[in-house]
């Protein structure tokens, strides 16, 4: 009678470990999953990021040569304007 007590509890115990086992299991898949989402999500942040900086610095890229671009026609006109002063004086 001792050992069927003893055996039932043993039984007892293994039962209640596997489903121990079972619920730390279900949690450290909930964890997972939610761990997969955040990092999908942050991925996705990440990669809307770098395109924003992509296109800031591809307008900043044009700007830039526009600027360029104007910065040389004023030193046309500049050139333009000095030649027809010279042209001007050595007349005078």
């Amino acid at each position: 009678m001792k050992k069927e007590k003893e055996e039932e509890e043993c039984k007892r115990i293994l039962r209640e470990r596997d489903k121990n086992i079972a619920e730390q299991k279900k949690k450290d898949q909930n964890i997972s999953e939610e761990i997969n989402k955040k990092n999908k999500e942050l991925q996705e942040y990440l990669l809307k990021q770098m395109e924003e900086i992509s296109l800031r610095q591809k307008a900043s890229d044009k700007l830039q040569e526009e600027e360029k671009e104007e910065m040389q026609k004023q030193m046309k006109i500049a050139e333009f304007q000095e030649k027809l002063r010279s042209k001007y004086l050595r007349r005078n």
